[in-house]
């Protein structure tokens, strides 16, 4: 006679006594390895006594290896995706292919269920633990799965990248070296002459003389495809974009300091420390006192070392000084004959002045400083 309950008589009533055994807190010997480790290196099972599995993690994550390398999964035939409309497994409802998310290892290229019927998980958690490297880690430092009740994965993000790595790493050294493709000597064929009279245009159809085509030893022919008039004007077109001008710098404006005069009759300088008359220092015009910052006898020394360093034995000989042999001359720029002393003075020329005169000069001068 049976009583009420499952089908197995008054036994359904009693609860099965193989299940919901508690996770023990004590240290288990590992049945594969033989070592007394503590309850946290043991996955749960309530089925045992312990609610442990009598393997360690390490030793289980070995036999999974071993036995997939041993027994390798069979080759699944992956299928392209439909365009004709399916029917979704959950909701029972008939609807076209782009209600239906991507599945290849399904005879009709489409997941079962439509996008509708699937579970969308939000965030809901704010500080978690990773299943890995066992740490409480805030839920940003978790990646979204929507699939998953709390809305992020069980591992953190640094884990999986660790994990990523390592798995980079033993795919490349598993991978054989490509041979490299030997490479075919290129046949030598130039320079070749013009060999043709006339030719006809690729480009504008036109049969036109050889003289209106550019040369290029290249071509069997010993002229170019397409004609001068085709190039120019390709390359006015396209020139810009494939050499683009250089950026031209823009130059700052001088500042007008000058011209000065001489403003000072005895000057010291750092040279060579002595106190000279201003008569012994040459004229500059950029200087707010009208001379230079160095005697004269202090740049010729200066002048010499430079020459030897830079041409050794072979130095030019120093020219001049020359003095102002001419009563009047003629100024190049402007044709003026004016006297000598409209033009600027230069020692080192045999006339003792310049061959342009003072306005010209400082025009001339004022313009190249302009930014341009």
């Amino acid at each position: 006679m049976t009583g009420p309950g499952n089908g197995r008589g008054n036994y359904g009533r009693i609860p099965n006594p193989c299940r919901n055994y508690p996770r023990t807190i004590y240290p288990v010997k590992c049945k594969r390895c033989c070592i007394l480790l503590p309850a946290i290196e043991f996955y749960s099972c309530p089925h045992k006594y312990n609610g442990l599995y009598t393997r360690c993690k390490r030793c289980m994550q070995i036999v999974a290896k071993d036995l997939k390398y041993c027994h390798p999964p069979a080759p699944r035939t992956l299928q392209d995706r439909t365009e004709e409309d399916s029917w979704c497994h959950k909701c029972h409802r008939k609807l076209p292919a782009h209600n239906f998310k991507s599945r290849r290892d399904s005879y009709h290229g489409l997941n079962y269920t439509c996008n509708d019927c699937l579970p969308v998980y939000e965030r809901t958690v704010v500080d978690t633990r990773c299943t890995k490297c066992e740490t409480t880690k805030p839920a940003s430092s978790f990646h979204t799965d929507i699939r998953s009740k709390t809305g992020i994965f069980k591992v953190c993000k640094a884990c999986v990248k660790v994990k990523n790595s390592l798995w980079w790493k033993n795919k490349k050294a598993l991978e054989e070296p490509k041979p490299a493709k030997e490479r075919k000597a290129r046949k030598k064929r130039g320079p070749c002459e013009r060999t043709v009279v006339d030719t006809r245009c690729t480009n504008c159809e036109k049969t036109l003389p050889a003289s209106d085509f550019c040369t290029n030893t290249a071509s069997k022919t010993g002229i170019n495809n397409i004609c001068k008039a085709c190039a120019k004007e390709t390359n006015s077109q396209y020139g810009p974009y494939l050499y683009p001008p250089k950026p031209v710098k823009e130059r700052k404006a001088r500042e007008n300091h000058g011209p000065y005069e001489r403003t000072v009759i005895d000057t010291r300088r750092t040279k060579c420390e002595k106190t000279l008359p201003a008569s012994d220092f040459s004229t500059s015009t950029a200087s707010k006192t009208g001379i230079g910052t160095r005697c004269k006898a202090c740049r010729n020394v200066e002048w010499q070392t430079y020459s030897r360093k830079k041409y050794g034995e072979k130095a030019p000989k120093q020219v001049g000084p020359y003095e102002r042999t001419l009563e009047y001359t003629r100024c190049r720029t402007c044709e003026k004959t004016l006297p000598p002393s409209e033009f600027t003075t230069c020692v080192a020329l045999k006339s003792g002045i310049l061959g342009h005169c003072k306005t010209c000069h400082n025009k001339r001068h004022r313009e190249s400083n302009q930014p341009k």
